[in-house]
């Protein structure tokens, strides 16, 4: 706008690049960790209902478990006990 309106002569960042930006990478659990992961969380009263929706919903482990946390829930590491990752 300051070009078009005569304030500057030329735009001070007519040369600038920007990088591109790599599309994050997804893990997409395969039918086996599925069905793994679904039986882990069955076994779970307090938890299980929780991961299946999780699974279901396409969550990420990282944002479900964040959402955990936030939630109040604590000492909880499932990637061992799924032995996903």
């Amino acid at each position: 706008r300051a070009v078009r309106d005569r304030i500057l002569d030329q735009n001070p960042l007519e040369d600038v690049h920007l990088p591109h930006e790599k599309a994050p990478q997804f893990y997409v659990l395969t039918p086996p960790e599925r069905e793994r992961f679904l039986t882990v969380a069955k076994a779970w009263p307090h938890y299980g209902p929780f991961l299946i929706t999780l699974l279901m919903t396409g969550t990420g482990v990282g944002l479900g478990l964040a959402g955990l946390g936030a939630l109040g829930g604590s000492g909880l590491d499932l990637l061992p006990l799924l032995g996903l990752f």
